[in-house]
């Protein structure tokens, strides 16, 4: 079974992934111009499920027995997730400002979202989480896939809520998997 460090990571994931995720979606519906009360509402209601699964998730990982986890090893996980994280946003704040000079904004998202997908395959490293190596390539496969074959008046949208489906599916697929092995018999001794 998952020690607590890397099951309390996992609704940790789920927190970034249902924030993320209920964020693009909200961009999608505003490029659409179909943000509402009603559909804001949906979206909030969806990243609340989510957020109440990963609090559960905490409460039931909290029940478990400390696992060890080396201090030096804590510190290069988060000094390299803090360096993945700032190449991502530092990517992202080039492509916007270049696409936006070169009157491409259209095609920002997209670009966003590859980015975003890339900054998975490390981290899928870092976290031991190979879930993310499938979140990555969905990503960017979704990106491209979006800036070649979507009309540009409908691009930012499309990508938009193509993107927060994914990282609420990934948010969905993390938790059941967490809690399936909160559920999974303890090996004999352990």
């Amino acid at each position: 079974m998952a020690g607590q460090s890397a099951l309390r990571g996992r609704a940790t994931g789920v927190v970034f992934f249902a924030v993320f995720g209920a964020l693009w979606l909200v961009f999608g519906l505003a490029a659409r111009q179909w943000l509402s009360a009603m559909t804001a509402g949906a979206v909030a209601i969806g990243l609340g499920l989510l957020i109440a699964d990963a609090l559960i998730l905490y409460r039931r990982v909290a029940a478990l027995p400390a696992s060890t986890v080396e201090p030096e090893e804590q510190r290069r996980i988060g000094r390299t997730f803090g360096r993945v994280n700032a190449v991502q946003w530092t990517a992202i704040i080039v492509i916007a400002v270049v696409l936006g000079r070169m009157h491409l904004d259209a095609y920002t998202p997209a670009a966003v979202t590859v980015v975003v997908g890339l900054h998975f395959f490390p981290l899928a490293r870092i976290f031991r989480s190979p879930q993310h190596h499938l979140t990555g390539a969905v990503l960017v496969a979704w990106g491209v896939l979006c800036a070649v074959l979507v009309p540009r008046e409908v691009l930012q949208s499309t990508t938009a809520f193509g993107t927060g489906a994914v990282l609420w599916a990934s948010a969905g697929v993390t938790l059941a998997r967490a809690f399936r092995r909160l559920q999974a018999p303890r090996p004999a001794g352990g």
